[in-house]
C-alpha cells in the first residue's frame, strides 16, 4: 500500500497538474515529453490510484484537444463527452488491475497494486467512509439535512487526525444534504460558461483541473488543501470571465483588455 514517498496524495496532485500545464501547450518539444513523461512515472511509482486513473484521463483530453484543433470542430460538454470520459476511466481501471500481472509490480515492496481486497483497492479509505457514513446515519433530521459538525467525523473513524477521506461525504458530514447539493450545483453552474468559451485552450486546460477535483474528490476531500484547489479555482474562474460577453463584463466593473498573445 506504500509508494515512493510517503504523502503519494501531494506528490500525485503536483505531478498531475505539471502534467496538465504542459500537454495543453499549442506544440510540443522533446521536453515536453520528458517531463509528462516523468510527471507519469512518478504518478504510477506513488501507486495513487486514483490519479492513475485521471492521468489516463488527462492523456484523453489531449487528444480531444488536438483532434479538435485539426478537425476545427470545437467540443461542448454534454452527455456523449460525459460517456467519453466514462469509458475512458472504465479503460485506465483495466489498466490498472493487468499492473497486478506484472512481476516487478508483485514483488517490489514500495508498490502493491492488489485488487484483491476491498481494503487494499482503496488503501483504507473503504474503512473511514463506512464509519463515517454511518454516524451520518445516527444523527437527526435537521443535522442530516444542514450538517452535523466540521471537525467529528475526525473523531469517529478511528484513525488519528484522518478527515473523510472523500469530499462529497465531508460535505454530507459537515453542512449535510443541503449543502452538498449547493457544493455540486457551484461546479455544474461553469458547464454552460464552457460552452460559450471561444478560448480552447482555457476550455481543455481549465476542464481538466476541474477533472482534478471532482474526481479526485472521490478519494480525497480536496476543498480542505490549498494545493489542490488553487489552481482548479483559477482556471475556473478565469473560464467563468472569459465566458462573459464584453458589455456584461464591462457592466460588471470589467475593462476591456488587449490580449498580448496576438
Amino acid at each position: 500500500m506504500r509508494g515512493m514517498y510517503y504523502y503519494k496524495t501531494d506528490l500525485s496532485i503536483a505531478m498531475l497538474q505539471l502534467i496538465i500545464l504542459f500537454i495543453m501547450k499549442s506544440r510540443w518539444s522533446w521536453y515536453d515529453f520528458l517531463v509528462m513523461l516523468a510527471g507519469f512515472s512518478m504518478i504510477v511509482l506513488s501507486n495513487s490510484r486514483l490519479f492513475f486513473i485521471l492521468s489516463v484521463e488527462i492523456l484523453f483530453a489531449a487528444f480531444l484537444y488536438r483532434y479538435e484543433s485539426r478537425m476545427k470542430l470545437p467540443l461542448r460538454i454534454g452527455f456523449k463527452l460525459f460517456i467519453g470520459f466514462a469509458l475512458v476511466g472504465v479503460l485506465a481501471i483495466f489498466l490498472q488491475k493487468q499492473l497486478n500481472s506484472i512481476t516487478y509490480f508483485q514483488d517490489a515492496n514500495f508498490i502493491t497494486f492488489d485488487f484483491t481486497d476491498a481494503a487494499y483497492n482503496t488503501q483504507g479509505r473503504a474503512t473511514i467512509w463506512k464509519v463515517t457514513f454511518a454516524r451520518y446515519m445516527q444523527a437527526g433530521p435537521l443535522d442530516r439535512i444542514f450538517g452535523i459538525d466540521l471537525t467529528s467525523d475526525m473523531l469517529y473513524n478511528g484513525f488519528f487526525s484522518a478527515n473523510a477521506h472523500n469530499m462529497y461525504l465531508k460535505n454530507l458530514f459537515c453542512i449535510g444534504l443541503a449543502g452538498l447539493i449547493v457544493s455540486l450545483i457551484f461546479y455544474l453552474l461553469t458547464i454552460p460558461c464552457f460552452n460559450r468559451l471561444k478560448d480552447r485552450n482555457l476550455f481543455y486546460t481549465a476542464g481538466c483541473f476541474l477533472l482534478t477535483v471532482l474526481i479526485g474528490g472521490i478519494a480525497n476531500n480536496v476543498q480542505e488543501f490549498t494545493q489542490f484547489t488553487w489552481l482548479p479555482m483559477f482556471f475556473l474562474g478565469g473560464c467563468v470571465k472569459r465566458s462573459l460577453p464584453i458589455e456584461a463584463d464591462e457592466q460588471r466593473g470589467g475593462q476591456k483588455c488587449v490580449d498580448i498573445r496576438t
